[in-house]
């Protein structure tokens, strides 16, 4: 158990993997483990030959590890049946298998060479745009008022799992708005399938455009001239990714978050941060004892965690079942980053100078 605040990381060899996550290069673990679920969310800020700005459009970057082989077929029904509720005056406007370079990735083949998964689109309508995905969620951000045009592109990247690009459009905007179209086919034509590298640069191929990576592929977004531009795809609130390191003692869980916000000053938010959890350290226990004196209190420990000229500020708690840590910092303007681990016990405590060191050796992308 570290006896201080700031946690000596050894001299170790770079990891061999990095996968990408936004403008952050995630390290592979030395260890078998799995990336179960990645969520990108985009606002687009578009405009019509008037100068006139495009609300409500949406385009939702994700991938899911399914429990059991699922083709993009079979998703596709998953989503239109999720879609088909009594209010929504659902219509199927269009479905297909992709081929060619539009296919990006290859069908995904049995050991007799039969197609399991092949490359898939559709584009429905519906009124309103309940779901956030396949599974059911709800969203509160597009109105149950306004018919909506969505577009889906659903891509194997094996029996099990499937990357899913999806726009939700106010249907009022597709001919009277029209810059949005190429932006979306730039997009479209941009996405690749690649990992990211240490050699990674965000710098798209023409201007006004940046390279965006999540864990199998990477694309471009259009950026404005100015922070007040229009025409732009700005990273909305929260992305998020949920992976697990399998380990002979058991799994850890660990859930990374990326927070955009233009008002997020590092310097400032770093400082917050450090004080609320030393905070949270410092007053947690002893409150939760006095509130109860039979109470035990999990016992927690605030660290530094050192990556490149930067730092993670977080804690360890620990009981007599389960750990977790949980860091946090804002790593430039307008971002902030968020890495937690939960596992057993004996678990955390005997991994815990293996995820020091997997912390410092995260890489930003400039």
């Amino acid at each position: 158990m570290p006896s201080s605040s700031h946690v000596p990381i050894p001299n170790t060899l770079p990891p061999e993997q990095y996968t990408g996550m936004g403008d952050v290069l995630i390290p592979a673990p030395n260890y078998a483990y799995s990336i179960r679920s990645e969520h990108f969310p985009f606002g687009v800020v578009g405009t019509d030959k008037n100068g006139n700005v495009e609300l409500a459009t949406r385009v939702y970057i994700e991938s899911d590890l399914l429990e059991k082989p699922t083709s993009t077929l079979e998703q596709a029904e998953h989503w239109i049946h999720a879609h088909s509720g009594e209010k929504s005056e659902l219509v199927v406007l269009s479905r297909s298998i992709l081929t060619g370079s539009d296919a990006v990735v290859p069908a995904v083949m049995n050991e007799k060479g039969e197609v399991i998964s092949a490359p898939y689109t559709f584009s429905i309508e519906t009124q309103g745009a309940h779901y956030l995905s396949g599974s059911g969620n709800t969203m509160n951000d597009h109105s149950e008022y306004h018919r909506n045009r969505q577009q889906f592109r659903l891509y194997p990247l094996s029996a099990q799992q499937i990357f899913t690009v999806r726009t939700v459009r106010e249907a009022q905007y597709f001919n009277t708005h029209p810059m949005f179209t190429p932006q979306y086919e730039h997009f479209l034509s941009s996405l690749r399938l690649e990992s990211a590298t240490p050699q990674t640069t965000l710098a798209g191929s023409k201007p006004l455009t940046r390279r965006f990576y999540t864990t199998a592929f990477s694309f471009e977004i259009p950026i404005p001239a100015d922070a007040d531009g229009n025409n732009q795809w700005v990273a909305e609130f929260l992305a998020k990714r949920s992976d697990y390191w399998h380990l002979p003692e058991g799994d850890i869980s660990v859930y990374i978050q990326l927070i955009s916000h233009h008002a997020i000053d590092p310097k400032q938010k770093n400082a917050k941060i450090r004080s609320d959890i030393k905070g949270l350290v410092g007053n947690l226990p002893s409150f939760l004892k006095s509130m109860d004196p039979d109470e035990r209190p999990a016992e927690m420990t605030y660290l530094e965690v050192p990556f490149g000229d930067q730092v993670f500020y977080g804690h360890l708690e620990i009981d007599e079942s389960a750990a977790s840590m949980e860091f946090e910092t804002a790593y430039k303007k307008g971002k902030v980053l968020q890495v937690s681990f939960s596992s057993s016990t004996p678990v955390i405590i005997k991994y815990q100078e293996a995820i020091f060191t997997w912390l410092s050796q995260i890489r930003i992308l400039q």
